[in-house]
């Protein structure tokens, strides 16, 4: 089984037109769309919301009229208010998914979301979380910020709001389980630590520990990471292996970047237009 796997476009139809491309040249059995999908538009934040009615149904009707599974997943970027519309737009093409705390099967792999990040130096916080209940809040940057309602609502005491929310570790233990973990492939918007996906690996504020560990226990088929858009140019590293798991990152800067994956053969290559 064959995928291809992007991530981190945030609305740049030139890059949604290089992805089209890039199906039809590979043809895979599964695209997936690892999460900043949306645009980032900070004088009306509905234009998300119109982008998935317009921009991202157009794609799910076009890869599903082709027989193409397409799952998708929010980043940080993407803000969850409009997760509802999101999620009940997927629901009316029989070929899409919304991954976030979701597991698909396709076949004889299940495919498990998370969108949640560790916190990080931006002023929108929606998906940020501390890493786990050792870690130290980060202080604010600027104006923190959460989207609610058609707004954005302000956080004032940013560190202490953020210790009322639960962890990374927290939602992970709280992720939908597989019923074959070797056949599992984890779809995480925040990149492991220790591996040099997310950027400097002799960082500590790079990466997620909390995942790095729930790989290492869990021992997926694979996992599939973003968020960090220059993480391979900083380190030259897009994949690594935590023991027996393959965590892949393909980065995501000017140019159009994916990486295609054969699931049976566990062959995969980095591409870049």
């Amino acid at each position: 089984m064959k995928i291809l796997f992007t991530t981190d476009l945030h609305g740049n139809m030139w890059k949604y037109k290089q992805l089209k491309a890039a199906v039809t040249e590979h043809k895979p059995d599964i695209l997936i769309n690892g999460g900043d999908m949306m645009p980032i538009d900070d004088h009306n934040i509905m234009n998300q919301g119109r982008f998935i009615e317009t921009q991202l149904a157009e794609q799910m009707k076009y890869y599903g009229d082709q027989g193409i599974y397409f799952l998708c997943l929010p980043g940080n970027h993407d803000l969850p208010i409009f997760d509802s519309l999101f999620e009940g737009t997927c629901k009316k093409h029989p070929n899409a998914f919304f991954l976030d705390n979701r597991r698909v099967k396709i076949k004889d792999y299940e495919f498990i979301g998370m969108s949640w990040i560790v916190d990080f130096p931006f002023d929108c916080k929606d998906r940020c979380r501390l890493d786990d209940k050792n870690s130290i809040p980060r202080d604010p940057y600027e104006k923190t910020v959460i989207s609610e309602g058609t707004a954005m609502k302000e956080i004032v005491d940013w560190v202490q709001y953020i210790k009322g929310l639960p962890t990374i570790e927290d939602e992970l233990n709280g992720l939908v389980k597989p019923e074959n973990m070797a056949n599992t492939i984890y779809v995480m918007h925040q990149p492991p630590a220790r591996t040099g996906l997310a950027g400097d690996e002799d960082n500590p504020n790079n990466g997620s520990e909390a995942i790095y560990r729930f790989l290492k226990d869990k021992q997926p088929k694979m996992s599939l990471h973003g968020h960090c858009h220059n993480a391979p140019e900083i380190t030259g590293k897009w994949h690594n292996k935590i023991g027996k798991t393959v965590c892949i990152q393909p980065g995501q800067q000017e140019d159009f970047a994916y990486v295609v994956i054969d699931l049976d053969s566990m062959e995969y290559k980095r591409f870049k237009i």
